[in-house]
């Protein structure tokens, strides 16, 4: 992949607009990468839409994402976005052996590359499992390895909703692996530091920091992802109207700020809990 001009010039006009609208905002926080020479592979968790703009504030080198082959369905954006920013597209339910292919030739050519390795957004807040491959191609690139953490993504976009919300957010990088590190250890080895790293539980957080997420129609949605009445054990009856959360059968919780639900009898449950 050759590295166009527009490529780079778009990268700094996101940042630049980017970074006051990220603060004022969602308040985010992040941690400036010190400066490195391309090429090198970024890692990150992966929670909310925004995560690519918020990963990029940290880097003022231009690179090259890895994303889903949703992003071919966006009519006018789709020719905007590959002709700006031209993603390494991945296609869902396939052999990555292509994407991975083009990601070690964008690797090789001197371009720098981000990958959210879980391959999807958390359901629960949790980091999901990462790509088993994902050591394999950190090794094989023979380039730095970065890792980065996104803390907040999760309340900001919960997987179920339909809003954004507005509390807090911090990226910061956790990890800097020289080839040289990555020769010495094992795959295994590799991928249990990858998953130490990127790991956030955004519940646990949430006990520990108490910060408020606000939005609109923070309930609308979550008949998404819980299925089963916490009352009845019935499904196919839960509904959402603006911050409520309610059953067919009576049953009714409020959703609020903090990402907690609180029935009548003040009882309170978190998605993760009734997600099951």
């Amino acid at each position: 992949m050759k590295k166009y001009k527009r490529h780079k010039r778009l990268w700094k006009v996101i940042r630049f607009i980017a970074t006051p609208i990220l603060k004022s905002i969602y308040k985010y926080s992040f941690q400036l990468a010190p400066k490195l020479e391309s090429p090198y592979l970024v890692l990150s968790n992966h929670n909310c839409d925004l995560d690519p703009g918020l990963v990029a504030l940290s880097f003022p080198q231009q690179m090259y994402f890895v994303a889903s082959e949703h992003l071919l369905r966006k009519g006018f954006g789709t020719k905007f976005i590959m002709y700006f920013v031209k993603p390494i597209i991945h296609m869902k339910g396939r052999q990555g052996a292509k994407t991975v292919k083009q990601m070690l030739r964008t690797l090789q050519e001197g371009n720098s590359v981000c990958i959210f390795p879980e391959g999807n957004r958390s359901f629960n807040g949790v980091t999901m499992e990462m790509q088993a491959s994902i050591a394999k191609v950190a090794k094989k690139a023979k380039v730095k390895l970065i890792t980065y953490r996104v803390e907040g993504g999760y309340f900001t976009q919960p997987r179920w909703s339909v809003n954004l919300r507005r509390g807090k957010l911090r990226g910061r990088l956790i990890n800097i692996y020289t080839p040289e590190q990555l020769a010495e250890m094992s795959d295994d080895q590799i991928s249990a530091a990858i998953v130490e790293d990127l790991h956030e539980d955004a519940y646990e957080t949430q006990k520990r920091e108490h910060v408020k997420f606000k939005g609109k129609d923070l309930a609308v949605g979550l008949e998404s992802t819980i299925f089963t009445c916490p009352k009845c054990g019935e499904i196919g009856k839960l509904h959402s109207q603006n911050n409520r959360f309610f059953c067919e059968c009576g049953f009714e919780a409020v959703y609020d700020v903090y990402g907690d639900l609180t029935d009548k009898e003040g009882m309170k449950y978190t998605v993760t809990e009734l997600d099951k």
